[in-house]
Formats: structure tokens, C-alpha cells, sequence
């Protein structure tokens, strides 16, 4: 399966991401955020780059492959390959996950320790999220660009959380790049969807919805607590 392979692609450029990012922390000094947050945040610009690059690259991969399967006999088009990531944005985002976190959570009275190592989980989620947008932003843009593409689904990993089983379920019963709503250790991906096309949802996001639908029906404005806790019920055996 197509989609399948280039989730766990994405996962794996996520999961590398996130050695490296655990590599270069190393040149930040907690106790001295003041005076190494540019040199740490000049080696995570470089690594995020990079791999936001590369998580496009193999999004284009999937989409000409993918389209080569469902459309054969389509007019070619190549598709829309974002740009490199914004330095001054990847710089706010990973400042406030790291330096920023531990200055505020020092001042809040945690210890210097504590504060350094949820700082560098905060950052590590939110640059795999930042490099693997590099690749969901391409679908998103190709399949909003091509005519052949009708929409988007939401490919979850096995045990996704419920927000992400919550769109998921949500995607399969419609088609919308608001279901791509990705998050820091998010491994969930976008997928295509061609008219007429042989890729349909996957048994996991009719499954999803299913319960979504089950949970939900008297719930009101609780839907999604509620989705949540049967999720959380039916994963337990209950």
C-alpha cells in the first residue's frame, strides 16, 4: 500500500529527526540559555531544513506514485513542492519549546534538571513536526492544485491519540485538508483522493468512525470527550 509505505517513511525521517535534535542539544546550556541559544539554534535550523527538504522530496515521490496508480490516464502534473521551511518562524517556535520553556519553568520554581528535560522532549516534538511538515504541506498543496484530486484523508498511525483517531474518523466520511491538523509526535499523514480512484479509507478510519459515531450520538458539545473515552475503553478491552 502506497500510503502505508510513505507514512512509515515519514516516520522514519521523524524519528532521525529527533536523534538529531537530541545530538545538538548538547550546545545548549540550561543554566546559560542567554549565551547558547544561537549557536544551539543555528545547528536546528540547519538539521530542520534539511529534513523538512527531504520530507517533501519523498511526499512528491508518493504523489507521483501514487496518481501513476489511481489516475493512469490523467494529463501529467508535477506536483507542488513547498519551499524551505521560514527561519524567523522555525526560530520562534524552537526558542519557545527549549530556551524560553526552561527559563519560565526555572522561574515557576522547577528544578533546573526537570525544566531542561521537558524542554528538550517539547523541542524534539515540535522540530519532528516542523520537518515532517515538509512533506504533509506538499500533499495538502498538490491535492488542492490538481484536478484529479478530490480531497484529503487522514492516515493514522496504529496508536494514534484520539484527536488524531477523532479527524481520522472524521476524514473518512468526507474530504478536507482541515483533517491534516498534525501536532508535536504526530505521525499521521495525508493522503489523496482520486475520483472514481481504487484507494478508499482505511479499515482503521471506518473502524474509527464506527465508534466515533456510536460514542457521539447523544454526547451534544461533549463529542469528543466522549469519543475520547471510548477509544480509551475499547484499546483497554472494556
Amino acid at each position: 500500500m502506497l500510503t502505508e509505505a510513505h507514512r512509515l517513511a515519514q516516520a522514519r525521517l521523524s524519528a532521525q529527526t529527533v536523534t538529531e535534535l537530541v545530538q545538538v542539544w548538547p550546545l545548549l546550556d540550561p543554566a546559560d540559555t542567554f549565551a547558547t541559544t544561537d549557536r544551539w539554534l543555528v545547528a536546528v535550523r540547519a538539521l530542520l531544513t534539511r529534513q523538512h527538504d527531504a520530507s517533501a522530496a519523498l511526499a512528491r515521490t508518493y504523489l507521483l506514485a501514487f496518481r501513476a496508480v489511481e489516475a493512469p490516464d490523467a494529463d501529467p502534473f508535477d506536483p507542488i513542492v513547498i519551499g524551505p521551511l521560514d527561519p524567523r518562524r522555525l526560530g520562534i517556535s524552537m526558542v519557545a519549546e527549549g530556551p524560553a520553556r526552561i527559563t519560565k519553568a526555572t522561574q515557576a520554581g522547577v528544578a533546573l534538571e526537570q525544566a531542561a528535560r521537558a524542554a528538550q522532549a517539547t523541542t524534539a516534538a515540535t522540530g519532528s513536526r516542523l520537518a515532517l511538515n515538509g512533506g504533509s504541506d506538499t500533499i495538502v498543496a498538490t491535492a488542492q492544485a490538481d484536478p484529479v484530486f478530490v480531497g484529503i484523508r487522514r492516515v493514522t498511525s496504529p496508536g494514534c491519540c484520539a484527536f488524531c483517531a477523532m479527524l481520522a474518523a472524521r476524514s473518512a466520511d468526507g474530504l478536507s485538508a482541515d483533517f491534516n491538523r498534525p501536532h508535536g509526535g504526530c505521525h499521521c499523514q495525508p493522503e489523496t483522493a482520486v475520483s472514481g480512484g481504487t484507494q478508499m479509507a482505511t479499515d482503521q478510519a471506518r473502524a474509527f468512525l464506527d465508534l466515533y459515531r456510536q460514542s457521539t450520538q447523544d454526547a451534544g458539545p461533549d463529542a469528543q470527550n466522549a469519543f475520547r473515552r471510548a477509544l480509551e475503553a475499547q484499546r483497554r478491552g472494556g
